[in-house]
């Protein structure tokens, strides 16, 4: 009697185990998507944009993602840093699809305005938009400090 429920006990923790990693492996391969930008400011000194990014979670597991790092870059120029602002966002399981907000700002002065305005004009509608980083992920049992964000757009996206 007590070998099965040893081998019981067992099993049911090994089953535990595969579920679980099998939810942060899904949580890993979180889909981002950008749902807008918008200009929010652009003067010759400062140039404000606001990016919406659609977040689909495909595992069983609410989680919260607690901060952000993020590199904007134009035709692989860098152009921004995004970092944490210091708000929490709740994203739903099971293909739930939550909408991150952050504004990214830059000098266009700082940046060689004449040369990345010279690639835009080269590549046009071509022009490649990229936000790399990381967020962290909270979810009860669960903490990833650096999931990775990779996402590559074009400019004929949003025209």
């Amino acid at each position: 009697m007590r070998k099965i429920f040893l081998l019981g006990l067992g099993l049911s923790g090994l089953g535990v185990y595969w579920y679980y990693k099998r939810q942060v492996d899904l949580l890993y391969k979180m889909k981002y998507s950008i749902a807008d930008v918008k200009i929010l400011e652009k003067t010759s000194d400062n140039m404000k944009v606001q990016i919406i990014l659609n977040v689909v979670n495909n595992s069983e597991i609410d989680f919260t993602l607690t901060g952000w790092n993020f590199e904007m870059l134009i035709n692989n120029e860098l152009v921004s840093l995004i970092s944490d602002n210091g708000k929490k966002v709740f994203v739903k399981a099971n293909g739930g699809q939550t909408q991150l907000s952050f504004n990214a700002s830059f000098s266009p002065k700082d940046y060689g305005l004449i040369d990345l305005l010279a690639s835009v004009i080269d590549t046009g509608k071509g022009t490649l938009i990229t936000l790399k980083g990381n967020v962290s992920v909270y979810s009860g049992f669960i903490v990833s400090t650096k999931s990775p964000v990779d996402i590559t757009w074009r400019l004929e996206d949003f025209l």
